[in-house]
């Protein structure tokens, strides 16, 4: 059974997302460098000011966000690149349990009591390593909706104090 088509459009997908991730943390570092340069520090209190010493932070939340977000999805991949690995070689292995097998690869013999323990452990590491790949995909969700929160408001904000500076 090919997936070639599949795994195609797979892969374009994840580099578009990857595209996007860098491109928006990009915008975020410029807005907080546009910010940070004109940036004139005030008393803290309800004027344009602290309006837009707050959406700075906002910003710098959103870039923080949007490095972890990164991070999270380099580590599920890397995850889940491990448990298919698993899968592949538990699939492997269950049809030659009760024989013994040769690794071609490596030229190493396996017992069918080795080739039975094999597939015993990875089938009770394979829950866990599952619910540690779906952890790593919550807070990669968590930090995808953290980082355009921030975004969003932060640009309300910004938005919100230069227009309140002009009124002043």
């Amino acid at each position: 059974m090919t997936t070639e088509r599949s795994d195609k459009l797979f892969e374009a997908s994840r580099d578009a997302q990857i595209k996007f991730d860098y491109f928006v943390l990009g915008v975020v570092g410029a807005l907080c460098a546009f910010i940070g340069q004109s940036f004139a520090p005030s008393r803290l209190g309800w004027n344009p000011g602290t309006m837009e010493l707050t959406s700075l932070l906002m910003f710098v939340g959103a870039a923080i966000a949007g490095f972890r977000r990164i991070e999270s999805t380099n580590k599920l991949t890397r995850m889940n690149s491990q448990y298919l690995r698993m899968l592949e070689e538990k699939g492997a292995l269950v049809p030659k349990l009760g024989s013994s097998a040769i690794n071609h690869a490596t030229g190493e013999i396996y017992t069918s009591d080795q080739i039975a323990s094999k597939v015993a452990a990875l089938t009770d590491v394979l829950p866990t390593f599952r619910a540690d790949i779906d952890e790593v995909g919550k807070t990669t969700l968590r930090t995808y909706k953290a980082r355009n929160w921030l975004l969003l408001v932060g640009f309300l904000t910004l938005l919100g104090s230069k227009v309140w500076s002009a009124y002043v």
